[in-house]
């Protein structure tokens, strides 16, 4: 059976790259951004989004209650990418999943980008059955604009702040 979901997604964030990378990079987080994936925590020994870092993600998908997977960080450049691949093995994973950022005019320009590359059978069915590719796509475009509500609601100075500058 084949079908390939993959694809991206762009915005424009006004907010410093670092600052929205620490906001992507910080996974447990991902509940309050993805309206696919509601939680998310790091798996001893790490703590933070260093490569090699594993992650367990709890999601949540119409017809299926809610199931986890294991996610390791394959890359970790702090203001420019943040990535991981999801399934036990590293090596030969399930899905891969990448937050790229570089400078825009108004801040930053953030692309997601999703690539399933193993999946059974029985899940490629489910998929085709519920417009998977479709859905990941809405999913994405929700995490983004998330994530750019997030980050410019923090980028912007507290007007009662007595430390601003005019």
């Amino acid at each position: 059976m084949a079908l390939r979901i993959e694809g991206s997604r762009s915005v424009e964030i006004a907010a410093p790259p670092t600052l929205v990378w620490q906001l992507v990079a910080d996974v447990t987080r991902i509940g309050q951004l993805s309206p696919i994936t509601v939680a998310a925590r790091w798996l001893p020994p790490h703590q933070g989004p260093v490569v090699g870092a594993r992650f367990q993600g709890t999601n949540r998908l119409p017809l299926v209650r809610r199931w986890t997977s294991v996610a390791t960080v394959t890359d970790a450049q702090p203001g420019v990418r943040f990535a991981f691949a999801v399934g036990r093995d590293p090596a030969r994973p399930n899905t891969l999943w990448s937050y790229d950022l570089e400078p825009a005019p108004l801040g930053c320009r953030v692309t997601e980008r999703w690539q399933m590359v193993r999946e059974p059978w029985i899940v490629l069915l489910y998929y085709r059955l519920v417009g998977q590719a479709d859905r990941v796509a809405r999913g994405v475009e929700q995490t983004l604009a998330r994530l750019k509500a997030a980050a410019e609601a923090q980028a912007r100075p507290d007007p009662a702040d007595p430390r601003r500058t005019p």
